[in-house]
Parts: C-alpha cells; sequence; structure tokens
C-alpha cells in the first residue's frame, strides 16, 4: 500500500526555517486542495493525480520517492503484491 509523507516533508520545513507550513499555505502554493492533502494524511492508499504528485515534489523539493512510502498491506502475500509481469 502506497502512503504519503507529508508530515515528514513538513517537519523538514520546520526544521529548515523554524515554521511549520499549513495545509493552506501548501494548497495556495501548490493548487493542491486542502481536503486533497488531507486525504492524502490520513488515508492509505489514497488515489492522487501525479499532478498533485509534481505539485508537491516542486513546493517541497523533493523526488517522488521522497513524498511517497511502500508498506506491504495485510491482503499481501509473498509475490502477489508485484504488477503482472508479461512475456515478449
Amino acid at each position: 500500500m502506497i502512503s504519503f509523507k507529508l508530515d515528514e516533508r513538513m517537519d523538514e520545513i520546520r526544521d529548515r526555517t523554524g515554521k511549520r507550513p499549513t495545509f493552506k499555505e501548501i494548497s495556495e502554493a501548490t493548487g493542491v486542495s486542502v481536503s486533497v492533502l488531507s486525504n492524502m494524511r490520513v488515508k492509505p492508499g489514497y488515489n492522487t493525480s501525479m499532478n498533485h504528485i509534481d505539485a508537491l515534489c516542486r513546493y517541497f523539493q523533493c523526488q517522488p520517492g521522497d513524498l511517497l512510502a511502500w508498506k506491504p498491506d495485510s491482503s499481501s502475500v509473498s509475490g502477489e503484491s508485484r504488477g503482472r509481469e508479461t512475456k515478449g
């Protein structure tokens, strides 16, 4: 399951600047709505657009891997969590 590491990125900004950005500030800077940011924070597996990920990476000056985390979920069985491979 994919989850977002928004709190970690927000904490990094706080550590650098002394002020943790709010969702409202991030929303105004990125165009990603506060409700989407909230869903990204609290709903593991939340599905969002690549445009949102791009805007957040620009804002946080990070790579997608710095913003996303993958963890196996309870339904994953060894090897089944991988996408189907095609032979060709």
